[in-house]
């Protein structure tokens, strides 16, 4: 009788245990690091994409990618379909974030810089416009797959975000 009582409490703290660590791992905050200054003459250092959990994992997750004057960081970023990238301007001049390629912007279903200032903008992987230094856009990444992007200002800075299915 005590056997099975000790192999029912240990059987339960193991399902307690497990269900805690499964929580932590999908509950875990990536941290966000700043970026070099823009006006510093030092390269910017590597930074980490940052995410912010909504109300509801349906919902996705918000990323960062900072553009400065040597242009986006994270250059790849690896995203759900459903998450949202927010596109800050810490440079010293506008940024242009649109999908590739330069200067139709297509790349990204059902993108076109033909779209810009339509009622279909909204849909579009392309910011229609120069964001000015720290102002900011976002984009809801729902297509799945690779997916390259440029600053229609200046071409050559250029990045990738890689949209996976999300798997329960």
């Amino acid at each position: 009788m005590i056997k099975n009582l000790m192999i029912g409490i240990v059987g339960a703290v193991v399902i307690i245990l497990g269900g805690f660590l499964v929580w932590q791992k999908v509950n875990a905050p990536v941290v966000e690091t700043s970026p070099t200054s823009a006006f510093t003459s030092s390269p910017v250092s590597q930074v980490s994409p940052s995410f912010s959990p909504l109300s509801s994992v349906d919902e996705g997750l918000i990323y960062t990618v900072v553009y400065t004057d040597q242009g986006y960081a994270p250059q790849e970023l690896t995203v759900i379909a459903g998450d949202r990238v927010i596109f800050k301007n810490q440079s010293s001049r506008p940024m242009w974030p649109a999908s590739a390629m330069h200067p139709t912007h297509e790349g990204y279903p059902g993108s076109s810089i033909e779209k810009c200032h339509t009622v279909q903008q909204s849909m579009t992987f392309d910011a229609c416009e120069g964001i000015a230094g720290g102002g900011e856009w976002s984009f809801v990444f729902n297509e799945i797959g690779e997916w390259r992007y440029h600053d229609h200002l200046l071409p050559s800075k250029t990045g990738k975000i890689t949209v996976q299915a999300y798997e329960k």
